[in-house]
């Protein structure tokens, strides 16, 4: 997962449709251009909004499927192109995006399936959501073996082994999980990832309940501790870059 610190920054506000004339979106976001194409999933479209920190707006998506799904799967294979574990799982930078991308596409369909709630910030990021109860940490621990599988040949093993254990260290009480977060490289550090990972954390305080994420960028750790984030474990496999485990307790 790739969060970075914001600097504060001025809001702008922009308006832009795209496709049918009925489907318009507005957003609230301090970029000083409006995206390079508009933005407008095809289908059944219909959002919430969350004003987030730093002047962003999340975007709860009805589904996410299409073009938008390869758009989005697209972003995240750039945004952990650098990640370290991923990058030890494939080695070879020439093949990774092309490995990334179908990792990502089959990770998101798992998740949707498993009723994760995507939310955007334009098309710029992406935060995938597991409310309480909505993919049980002792069902299926394999389901996504087969993205893994694709993802690497050499170090299947190794991918599905710290898998499991991922499943097997996770919380048994009530929670909400991020499960993936990506901010397209070309726009980071503005907020976007802070937006999107505020947006879960509000909605589980509502729920009085707290907040599981695994993290393998060790730069994020200090920011995660600014979000209320305690490390409760790491995961360390062969040699494997390690996972960061953090928690942040229900208020």
């Amino acid at each position: 997962m790739r969060l970075l610190i914001s600097p504060p920054s001025s809001q702008v506000s922009r308006r832009w449709s795209a496709g049918p004339a009925s489907c318009t979106a507005r957003f609230a976001s301090p970029c000083a251009v409006p995206p390079a194409r508009p933005y407008c999933p095809t289908g059944n479209y219909s959002v919430s909004y969350h004003e987030g920190v730093e002047n962003h707006t999340t975007t709860e998506l009805a589904s996410l499927d299409g073009d938008l799904l390869l758009a989005m799967s697209s972003m995240m294979a750039r945004a952990f192109h650098h990640d370290q574990l991923l990058a030890w799982l494939v080695p070879n930078a020439r093949i990774r995006p092309a490995r990334l991308r179908d990792f990502f596409e089959r990770e998101i369909r798992y998740r949707l399936n498993g009723t994760a709630i995507p939310l955007v910030v334009g098309p710029n990021g992406l935060a995938l959501w597991h409310p309480p109860g909505s993919i049980p940490s002792q069902q299926h621990p394999f389901s996504t073996a087969g993205a893994h599988l694709s993802l690497t040949r050499r170090r299947a093993m190794v991918a599905r082994s710290i898998r499991r254990e991922l499943v097997r260290r996770r919380p048994t009480e009530a929670h909400w999980r991020l499960s993936h977060l990506a901010v397209d490289p070309g726009i980071q550090r503005v907020g976007i990832g802070q937006a999107l990972l505020a947006a879960g954390i509000e909605r589980a305080g509502r729920a009085g309940v707290g907040v599981y994420l695994e993290n393998t960028n060790p730069q994020v750790l200090p920011f995660l501790g600014t979000m209320g984030f305690g490390q409760v474990g790491i995961i360390r496999t062969r040699r494997a870059p390690p996972v960061w485990l953090m928690w942040r307790p229900g208020v």
